[in-house]
């Protein structure tokens, strides 16, 4: 064991997915390793394989030798915010720093220079909050002398580098801890004549784990860093997770692989994972029990091509895993394979008894190699990390290793997506496209659910026939079912089965009236449906043309009529589909078509079956039993972002923390989970006294869970800082719910329900409230404006799946928070059958910011951002579901490809995003004049990830 540090990289490589989150207890797969794969001879990781947080691990504590065991919970009880404490951490600038002679801001860089006349200290005052905890990475990247620089930080006193441990220069992770501090001082400092150059100094306030509590055991009275060369920790021995006894041990103190310096626990290459870090020098462990190994499987970073091997016995039997090779040597001869380096990999191998060595990389067997040498397997006390105990060490980390007795070529596959699934490897199409491993959008719309979840809120749609709002998941909006066709020869391809009146005919594939038959009728007798009860519901749907929408109409049972203007709102030729409830009225024996006096009308493609519609459907009709087209739709008030956290932030949800809420005037908080304001006077209930749960620059969806005493109207809420006048709570004796999205732009810590100046006696009892980060919801609040998603009841699609319908008139949503010029756009939507036609914008000026829409001239794909233009190669056609990737790589270049086809490529414009637009209707270029079903916008260049997220986005719409 060296005293190297541990992996903490300053960025992540760049083929590792971006946006992952560190990986934490438990599996990410279908089920726990072992659970999913019984009969494991022996498996090794820090992380819990079996389900059951067993003890994983023995560490020795470097500087008093303590030795403790470890359950895989301990190592994760911890918490980091994720909220960088240091003011310009990376001297982007000189803000935030008080720079003293001597030392000097610039190019990224703080360089003191050795002319200061006294100690010089770089600081800052209000980084540190004496009392808490923290994680410090310092980036040194030069230093002249060790003893004479150094930091302070919560203490009074000057600690050298070489007084923290510190001597190489690079990245350094240290935990810091304030707790018994005297001082709340961050200052990195020199002597006088020093040198230093520093290129960060970065503080996030972190919770302590039962392992980290445990390393930091020196007083931190005068001192509050770690001492790396003593509160750091090695691995005494890896207990195999099977419960067979085959446990990895070295006793020697100087083979035991490192697990915790400075407080910190080592991650893998990628900074993801926790596990122990493997030299290379003198690393290594033994098996405590002898075993046979026919297949393995192991997560790893080693990338070195010295040979170190993950698992041997003996100089003629091992396997190596390394940087683009997997190796197997039994019986003293060598086979393998090559594979692509990554920086994280798992790795595989099968030995069957035939003879064949089957290597693994990712979720691909890249080949066989045999030969009769390779018939026997592995059989002793494996070491892992080394062949022998003094040859081909091991470098890197190992996340986790599992070895079998039997060869287990036919599950590989399945091992490697469960291991997958829990340390995000590499990236998989199958996956959900917003899950850990994928690369995270910066905004993300859709009708379906892109992260996999059945509750979260992908829309809010507007009630046309009373302006009433509601939220829907992706399942409220599928899960129709259809029942058999009722109708024969709908499309009129014979002259049968109908009953023609005076003046109608059916000839050239559809119906005709000539307008000379007074009331005439066209009747289907067998639609007749035995069985049908009061409440049944049916789907419509037919081409009509008419002279006369006012004289013309449907008859259904029978003695219904309907006119198409008045009851169903059908003024224009067209295919429709609407929703029918049979109400009991007459008898459910036939349907057909009528005109009156002297209207003309022709009549196709009729279809009636059996319908249960959505959730979503059901809430639009609102009782309706004949769907109107207009007044029985549903418009797009919000297209929720699936990126944002989704996170309920609000500290008392439950109005029970009666002592931090503030209450003026005619209002009472005396009832825990019941606040009431009465409007007889200004009054109001605030939480100001709470502490701040709200960012400014993000977005909120606020909801107030209430009920009032009468129905007269006198309450609104205003919160997050924004006085929302006209926000209003309408009266109910019902318990209710209202909801509200707003932008926080300060006082992160104000909610409030008051009076609006009705003052009418009205009492409002308010029993909830909840506030939810939905990061950049893209909205639309002018009812004309509105794209429509439910037209009569019966949902709009493209190629079976939800679709927003845009008008080309002036539909449109967005939002204008957004600040990025690196861009990766993927889109689902139809050209339509308009030029110029825009379908998203990354502005809302003039000017083109990263803007897709269809071009004038031949109607193919264009990206555009300032004069550059690029024009995708367009065998998709148009007037046809659209799966579009662009992106802006923010260097001058850019891509834009339809449909899985090889990325038209070329100069592009750098102007930054300062919106998410879907409608276009901007720069003298026409709205959007059709469907979109889905925009996902990166703010990182995607394109070589553009394949899988292309796969998974088109496995799900079938569009090519």
């Amino acid at each position: 064991m060296n005293l190297i540090p541990v992996n903490t990289p300053a960025s992540f490589p760049a083929n590792t997915p971006t946006g992952f989150m560190l990986s934490t207890l438990g599996g990410g797969g279908d089920l726990p390793f072992l659970k999913e794969f019984a009969g494991a001879n022996a498996a090794y990781s820090i992380y819990d394989l079996t389900g059951t947080d067993q003890e994983v691990i023995r560490l020795r504590r470097i500087g008093d030798d303590t030795q403790d065991n470890f359950k895989s919970s301990e190592f994760f009880d911890g918490s980091e915010s994720g909220v960088e404490s240091v003011v310009n951490p990376d001297f982007a600038d000189g803000s935030g720093w008080s720079v003293p002679d001597g030392w000097a801001i610039g190019g990224g860089t703080a360089v003191l220079d050795g002319t200061q006349a006294t100690t010089a200290y770089l600081s800052q005052n209000t980084a540190i909050e004496l009392g808490k905890t923290y994680k410090l990475t310092v980036d040194i990247d030069a230093y002249s002398d060790n003893t004479q620089v150094g930091m302070r930080i919560g203490t009074t006193s000057n600690y050298s580098l070489e007084q923290m441990d510190i001597r190489t220069t690079g990245r350094h992770q240290i935990l810091i801890d304030t707790r018994s501090g005297n001082s709340a001082q961050l200052r990195f400092y020199g002597l006088i004549g020093a040198t230093a150059t520093v290129s960060l100094i970065s503080l996030e306030e972190v919770t302590f784990s039962t392992v980290q509590e445990w390393t930091m055991y020196l007083p931190k009275s005068s001192i509050c860093f770690a001492r790396m060369d003593d509160e750091s920790a090695v691995l005494r021995t890896w207990f195999d997770q099977t419960g067979n006894g085959h446990d990895a041990v070295n006793g020697a103190e100087a083979q035991q692989a490192l697990v915790v310096l400075g407080g910190v626990v080592n991650t893998e290459s990628t900074g993801r994972h926790f596990a122990p870090l493997f030299d290379g020098v003198d690393d290594w462990y033994s098996t405590t029990q002898a075993q046979t190994m026919n297949s393995c499987i192991a997560v790893h970073d080693q990338t070195t091509s010295n040979g170190g091997t993950i698992l041997g016995r003996d100089s003629s039997n091992w396997v190596v895993f390394q940087d683009d090779i997997v190796n197997f040597r039994g019986a003293g001869t060598v086979a393998g394979l090559s594979f692509p380096a990554t920086p994280l990999k798992i790795d595989a191998m099968t030995h069957g008894d035939g003879g064949g060595l089957e290597p693994w990389q990712g979720y691909r067997n890249f080949g066989v190699q045999t030969g009769a040498e390779l018939q026997n397997p592995i059989t002793g006390n494996l070491r892992l990390g080394s062949r022998t105990s003094t040859a081909n060490r091991y470098t890197g980390s190992m996340v986790a290793v599992v070895t079998f007795a039997e060869d287990r070529a036919s599950e590989m596959p399945a091992m490697i997506k469960n291991f997958n699934g829990q340390f995000s490897v590499f990236l998989d199409p199958n996956q959900p496209i917003i899950s850990p491993g994928m690369p995270t959008p910066a905004a993300a719309y859709s009708l379906r659910s892109l992260d996999g979840s059945t509750s979260t809120n992908v829309v809010r749609l507007r009630r046309a026939s009373d302006n009433a709002e509601s939220d829907f998941t992706a399942a409220d909006l599928v899960g129709i079912v259809e029942g058999s066709e009722l109708v024969t020869n709908g499309d009129f391809a014979t002259d049968t089965d109908w009953t023609k009146g005076t003046g109608w005919s059916i000839t050239g594939g559809q119906a005709v009236y000539d307008g000379t038959g007074g009331f005439a009728s066209l009747f289907e007798q067998s639609a007749a449906v035995s069985g049908v009860e009061v409440g049944d519901t049916f789907k419509l749907t037919f081409d009509v043309t008419s002279s006369d929408y006012s004289n013309s109409g449907m008859l259904i049972d029978s003695n219904s009529i309907a006119s198409f203007s008045g009851q169903f709102q059908i003024t224009s030729d067209g295919t429709y589909s609407v929703f029918i409830r049979w109400t009991g009225n007459g008898t459910f024996d036939r349907f057909g078509f009528y005109a009156n006096n002297t209207a003309t009308m022709t009549v196709d493609n009729v279809s009636l079956v059996p319908y249960t519609p959505t959730v979503a459907e059901l809430w639009a009709l609102n009782g309706s039993n004949r769907a109107r087209q207009t007044t029985d739709s549903t418009l797009v008030t919000t297209l929720y972002d699936q990126a944002a956290s989704n996170e309920q932030v609000f500290p008392d949800t439950g109005l029970t923390d009666t002592g931090n809420w503030s209450n003026a005037g005619n209002s009472s908080i005396s009832t825990a989970g019941a606040f009431t304001v009465t409007a007889t006077e200004y009054s109001e209930f605030n939480s100001s006294a709470f502490p701040s749960f709200a960012e400014v620059g993000k977005t909120y969806k606020v909801e107030f869970d209430y009920y009032t005493d009468n129905t007269s109207n006198g309450f609104w809420c205003r919160g997050l800082g924004v006085t929302a006048a006209g926000n209003n709570l309408p009266a109910s004796t019902t318990p209710t719910t209202k909801s509200f999205v707003w932008a926080c732009t300060g006082f992160g810590n104000l909610v409030a329900v008051q009076t609006n100046g009705t003052y009418n006696g009205t009492t409002i009892t308010v029993t909830g409230i909840r506030v939810t980060e939905i990061g950049n919801p893209a909205t639309q609040s002018t009812a004309a404006a509105q794209p429509k998603l439910i037209t009569a009841g019966v949902t709009e699609k493209e190629n079976g799946k939800p679709a927003m319908v845009f008008d080309g008139v002036d539909d449109f949503i967005q939002n204008t928070s957004p600040s990025h010029t690196v861009a990766s756009i993927a889109a689902v939507w139809n050209k339509g059958s308009g030029n110029n036609r825009v379908m998203f914008d990354g502005n809302t000026g003039a000017s083109g910011v990263n803007r897709i829409w269809r071009d004038f001239s031949n109607s193919g794909t264009r990206l555009l951002n300032g004069a550059s233009t690029l024009q995708a190669t367009n065998s998709s056609g148009t007037d046809t579901q659209n799966l579009t990737f662009a992106t802006n790589d923010g260097a001058g270049g850019g891509s834009i490809s339809d449909n899985g086809e090889t990325p038209v490529t070329g100069t592009m414009g750098t102007t930054a995003m300062s919106a998410y637009r879907l409608g276009g209707g901007l720069g003298g270029l026409g709205f959007h004049l059709s469907y979109i079903q889905e925009v996902i916008v990166y703010d990182s260049d995607q394109s070589t990830n553009r394949t899988i997220l292309e796969t998974n986005i088109n496995d799900h719409y079938g569009i090519y």
